[in-house]
């Protein structure tokens, strides 16, 4: 992924606004993608457990099946 000059220009401004710090273009770039792939990442569904339930709930299940 690459992020188009504008998008970082726009990342260093917001990170200066909120740290007081200017970056680097190769900073703010690296920090920027780093922060959209987490975001990519942790906005992904629950993966599913082997009777189709979200995993969560598979888990809550299991733990009281044992109590």
């Amino acid at each position: 992924m690459r992020l188009s000059d504008d998008s970082v220009g726009r990342f260093i401004e917001i990170y200066k606004k909120q740290y007081g710090v200017e970056l680097p273009v190769d900073e703010a770039r690296t920090l920027a993608t780093n922060l959209i792939r987490l975001y990519r990442l942790i906005a992904q569904p629950l993966p599913v457990g082997e009777d189709h339930q979200p995993f969560e709930e598979c888990v809550v299940r299991s733990e009281r099946e044992e109590a």
